[in-house]
């Protein structure tokens, strides 16, 4: 009884903990990096973003999907780690086909959340939410992204 409820209070302890963390983590990240800045929220500057600890990179991505959508995307834990590994081996241009036909395009040093609307046709986005699409194969298609 009382040894599970005590350690139960400890994990809720340590969980708000953390999420006062992370919120400092953010906050300090977002207030350094200017593409955050000029893009309104909507953008991150890629090396500083690759410099930062896992959990303050998922944090940032989550956040930024979340902004940018206005709460439409939400990234799953899978979908934030293929997004963290793309970032981390790919060129300087590519795109991420997101659920709900959102994207997360990568241009020099910064990435960025959009819509889609224009830019994709109708396809099935896989199980983990995320496909990878070469920028040149989405401007010949047309149409809206559907998870």
């Amino acid at each position: 009884g009382g040894g599970l409820l005590a350690r139960l209070g400890a994990a809720s302890e340590q969980s708000a903990q953390l999420r006062e963390w992370l919120d400092q983590a953010h906050a300090a990240h977002v207030a350094a990096d200017p593409a955050w800045a000029r893009s309104g929220g909507r953008a991150l500057s890629v090396a500083p973003l690759l410099a930062a600890q896992t959990m303050v990179q998922e944090e940032l991505l989550h956040r930024l999907a979340r902004g940018a959508s206005v709460g439409r995307l939400s990234l799953t834990r899978d979908a934030l780690r293929r997004v963290r590994a793309q970032l981390a081996r790919s060129g300087q241009e590519w795109v991420l086909e997101l659920s709900g036909g959102w994207l997360l395009r990568r241009t020099g040093a910064t990435v960025s959340i959009a819509g889609a609307e224009a830019s994709v046709a109708e396809l099935a986005v896989g199980e983990a939410g995320v496909r990878l699409r070469h920028p040149a194969e989405l401007a010949v298609r047309a149409g809206v992204a559907r998870g």
